[in-house]
Order: C-alpha cells, then structure tokens, then sequence
C-alpha cells in the first residue's frame, strides 16, 4: 500500500483563500523527508543569534522570520582539550535540559521546544562527542546521557528532531576513531528505537561536500542506521562532490547541515557584492542539487564576538546587519522550493 500525505496548500478563487489538498506520495522517502524539489530551511546556532525564545529576543526569529527547523548542538561527555577550549559538562548532556556556555553564545535545546513561537519547528539537534568520548558512548560508559536524551524526546514526542550523531565526523578538531564513530552511532540509534522513540531520524554529516568517497566509507554506520546524509558549506559553488554522490549511491537525502559566508561581515560589507560572492553560489548549489538536497541550515551569527570563533576570520553573517541581504534573503525564500513554517514543514515531512 501506498504511504500518502495531504497537505492543505492555499489557492485563490473568485477572490476567496480556499484549502486544496496536495497529495504527496511518501514512498521511497527517507524518514522526515520532503519530498523532492522541497527544501527546508533551518536557522542556527546559539539562543542569542536564532531568539524567538522566552530568553533571547533579538536574533533570526524577530528580524527576519520564523524558519521551517531550528539548529542547536549539545555536548555528550567532558572534553578539556580541544583547541576551542569549550569545556562540557558530563553529569548531564549539556546544552540539552538547563544553559550552557562554551564560548559560542548560550546553549540550551529546552529553550526552543518550550517557545510557542516555535512549536511548529523541525529540531535539528547536532551531538559532539569530541575528547574521545565517541569511545564512551560507544562501549556503553554514556548510556545514561543517551538515556536523557531519550527522556527529552520522548518528553516533547510533539515534535520532529533530526539528531546530527558527531557531526561533521571526519574533522580533524573532533578526533574521532572511524570503528568508534561507528559504534558510537549505532549505539545511539539502537538504544533511541529500543525505547520505542518514534520523533527523531538520523543525520551523519561531514566537513564538506567534497569530502573523500573513502573517508565516507571508513565511517559509515550502515545503511540502516543512517536516515539522512549531508555536510557543511562555507565557500564553494555548484560543482559536485563526493558527499553528494555518496549520498545519490546510498539514496539518502542531503542536509546542508551548517552554512554561513564566513569571512563577511554583513554589517559593513556592500549587499549587493556579498550576494554575488556568496549567497548567489550557494542556492546554486542547492538548486543543481535538488535531486537529493532536502534540507539546509543557515547560521545567522556574530561570531567575531564569541570567544570560540573571534579572531578567526569567521566574520558577522546575521542577516538583519543587511536590510539589502535580508530582503534578498526572504525573496528567494519565497520560493516554492523552500519551506518555512508558515508552509506547515510538519506535513510536508510525513509527521503528524
């Protein structure tokens, strides 16, 4: 039997809003997957840089809008020597239940899924395992942080998540032993469905659209495993790439899971030349993509300011520094490619 979906999409006859059901057929869909030519749109990465919670007030939400998904990252097991010098909690999945700080704005997932604001939000929530904890999480010692992720999920069961496992899994800072990573993932997914947790689907992300066919495999947890594929984007164009095609090979859909014009900052440069170096290439990419491109995540942030990014040349990509950007931003939005929540992202994805 056939898996649909109707979605009631809005036309004008006569000059009166009329709800005209959209069937979308659901087979051959990953979980949580729109269905293709459909993207949608996600925003991060701290509380104060997305807003739109009780909080925090001044960031995306309140300048530009309400996106389709909300971008947000926990820690899971102590870490005391990456280079960013962002230590974690681990008594408790920081960054999940109460606010963390790790020198990258304020961090807390309960602040998103407790605003009305954002109730009808897809969560993307991203794990670090950095410090070699992808080895504890793996051999059982952070079940009971897996545990109090399964507590939280199943606590807002109302909502969709996709969980990003180790993200960007392959980046040198992270660490992570390719067997370890594996087992680290599986044994999250195993413990999440062995709780009967229905609201979440699966993302392994990379570095790069251009990361190695080999580096993909060395990593991989399995095909049952994995629900979404995808990778972060901070310069390039069109062109294709590795991730892309390891993607199409495994046929899972794709996540631009962080993205940003790193090095611009939004609030000095001239508009018109940051959309023609950048914003210009990047939907390009996306749209020569849509074959397997269902979701994209933009990272609206003043990292200059936060003392894990300053100095590093990642710049201010806040789109209310730019009323030019901005209004460019929202036009293109407008598309009938791209969701936001005013395009009900629940029902385009399968969850009801």
């Amino acid at each position: 039997m056939k898996r649909t979906l109707l979605i009631l999409a809005s036309v004008c006859l006569g000059g009166c809003a009329l709800q005209a059901p959209v069937t979308i057929d659901r087979d051959g869909l990953a979980r949580f997957e729109p269905p293709p030519g459909k993207v949608l749109i996600f925003v991060g990465q701290d509380n104060q840089s997305v807003g739109g919670n009780a909080s925090y007030r001044d960031g995306y939400i309140e300048h530009v809008g309400v996106p389709a998904g909300i971008t947000h990252y926990v820690g899971m097991g102590a870490d005391h020597g990456n280079r960013f010098k962002a230590v974690f909690d681990d008594t408790r999945v920081d960054g999940l239940n109460s606010e963390s700080y790790w020198g990258a704005g304020p961090m807390c997932m309960k602040y998103y899924v407790d605003s009305p604001i954002l109730s009808n939000c897809v969560m993307h929530l991203s794990i670090a395992m950095t410090g070699n904890n992808e080895d504890k999480v793996a051999d059982g010692t952070h079940d009971r942080l897996i545990d109090e992720l399964i507590a939280f999920l199943r606590e807002y069961d109302h909502l969709p998540f996709l969980i990003r496992i180790g993200y960007e899994f392959e980046g040198e800072w992270n660490g992570y032993d390719p067997e370890n990573y594996k087992a680290a993932f599986r044994r999250i997914v195993d413990r999440l469905r062995k709780a009967k947790v229905k609201n979440f689907a699966s993302v392994m992300a990379s570095v790069s659209f251009a990361t190695p066919y080999a580096t993909w495999e060395a990593y991989y947890p399995g095909d049952e495993y994995v629900d979404w594929l995808g990778y972060s984007y901070w310069e390039g164009g069109p062109a294709d790439g590795d991730s892309l095609q390891f993607a199409r090979n495994k046929g899972k859909p794709v996540f631009i899971a962080e993205s940003a014009p790193r090095g611009y900052f939004l609030t000095h440069d001239e508009g018109s030349q940051v959309w023609k170096d950048w914003y210009e290439p990047y939907f390009a990419h996306i749209e020569k993509h849509l074959d397997v491109i269902r979701a994209v995540s933009y990272i609206n942030c003043n990292w200059d300011v936060q003392p894990m990014w300053k100095g590093q040349n990642w710049g201010d990509t806040r789109l209310q520094g730019s009323g030019y950007l901005r209004e460019k931003w929202l036009e293109k939005l407008a598309e009938p490619a791209y969701l936001s929540v005013e395009d009900q992202p629940f029902r385009w994805i399968g969850f009801e």
